[in-house]
């Protein structure tokens, strides 16, 4: 069942990639690449290049900013001026909520009960209010669907393809290192 779910969407084409950095160029930080390849030394030959993309930089400290802030972006005004709401143990959470505080609207999150105080602090920073439910992410979520659907608010899913993951510069990201060290290799990595 899910092969026919992820066949009926629609790929990201470059064109996707190039509309969601323009999105969130104002926001997120461009972060740098560091060349780790030396952390794989004692892997057998050949040794993979391995690159880390610096996230922990972004405001929050993640890169959740990117795909909360380009989803909430391509909302109408009316979708967020309902609300927003996200159920989140933390990085998603602060993300909405800076975002959320970036448009000048209200948001909810859902924090599981047991939630560290530095992310609880990261969501109150941003203006956000928080509700807590439970200890697992499906706890969270069912208590934030009730939510918003009661209220009308618009649910804002941490883990959204399209519109969510979808940031505009870990793909490009990805596609400048591929280019500049001329390989395709599947034992190189980005780790963001």
């Amino acid at each position: 069942m899910w092969l026919l779910t992820l066949a009926m969407k629609k790929l990201t084409t470059l064109e996707d990639i190039q509309s969601a950095a323009g999105r969130i160029r104002n926001v997120a930080v461009r972060t740098p690449v560091l060349d780790v390849s030396h952390a794989t030394s004692d892997l057998p030959h050949p040794h993979p290049r391995l690159h880390l993309k610096c996230e922990m930089l972004q405001a929050i400290g993640a890169f959740k900013i990117r795909g909360a802030y380009n989803m909430i972006a391509q909302m109408s005004p009316e979708e967020r001026r309902r609300g927003l709401l996200a159920s989140s143990s933390g990085n998603h959470g602060q993300a909405t909520a800076m975002a959320a505080a970036a448009f000048n609207v209200p948001a909810l999150i859902v924090m599981p009960t047991n939630a560290p105080a530095a992310k609880i602090n990261g969501v109150l920073r941003y203006g956000a209010e928080i509700v807590y439910e439970g200890t697992t992410s499906a706890e969270r979520r069912l208590r934030g669907e009730a939510i918003a659907h009661a209220h009308g608010m618009t649910l804002i899913p941490p883990f959204d393809l399209r519109a969510q993951c979808l940031d505009g510069t870990r793909e490009r990201t990805g596609l400048r290192v591929v280019a500049r060290n001329h390989t395709t290799a599947v034992n190189d990595g980005l780790l963001c």
